[in-house]
C-alpha cells in the first residue's frame, strides 16, 4: 500500500494477519495515531510508515517486536520523547529512521541493545544531549545522522 495517496485514519485490524512480514505504508496521507494492534504482529521484519501525517507518541509496543529489522517512521508528526522501550528487543534491527518528526528529549541509552544496528537517522527533530556513551559498543554501526 505504498505511495497510493490513501488518506484518513488507519483502521485497526491487521493483527489478524499473523504472518505478515512487511508493513509498507510509505507516501500516503494517513493521519492520527498508529493503531496499537499492528504491533502485536510478532513476525514483522519491516515497518515503513514514512511520509504520512501520523501524530502522537511513538507507540512503545514497537520495542516488543523481536523480529524487526527495519523501522522507518520518518516524515510524520510523531511527538514527545523516544521511548526507552523502543530498543528493548532489537537484536535483529539493522536500521531505524525517526527523522523529520517533532521528537524531543535525548536518544535513549537503550539503543546500545541493538547489537546489529548498521545505521540510524534521528535528524530534524528537537533532540538534545549527547549520544549515549556506549554507542561505540555497536561495532557494526556505519551511519549516524542526528542533525
Amino acid at each position: 500500500l505504498w505511495n497510493t495517496s490513501l488518506a484518513g485514519i488507519l483502521a485497526p485490524g491487521l493483527s489478524g494477519l499473523r504472518f505478515i512480514r512487511v508493513l509498507n505504508l510509505f507516501g500516503n496521507r494517513f493521519t492520527g495515531n498508529l493503531p496499537l494492534d499492528y504491533f502485536k504482529l510478532q513476525t514483522l521484519w519491516t515497518i515503513n510508515v514514512s511520509s504520512n501525517a501520523f501524530s502522537g507518541p511513538i507507540p512503545e509496543f514497537i520495542g516488543g517486536l523481536s523480529s524487526l529489522r527495519f523501522l522507518d517512521l520518518s516524515k510524520n508528526g510523531f511527538a514527545g520523547e523516544i521511548p526507552d522501550s523502543l530498543f528493548m528487543f532489537c537484536d535483529k534491527t539493522k536500521f531505524v529512521s525517526l527523522s523529520r518528526n517533532n521528537l524531543s528529549g535525548s536518544i535513549p541509552a537503550s539503543i546500545v541493545n541493538c547489537n546489529n544496528l548498521k545505521g540510524f537517522d534521528f535528524s530534524y527533530n528537537s533532540l538534545n544531549g549527547a549520544l549515549p556513551p556506549r554507542i561505540c559498543d555497536i561495532t557494526v554501526l556505519e551511519f549516524i545522522s542526528v542533525r
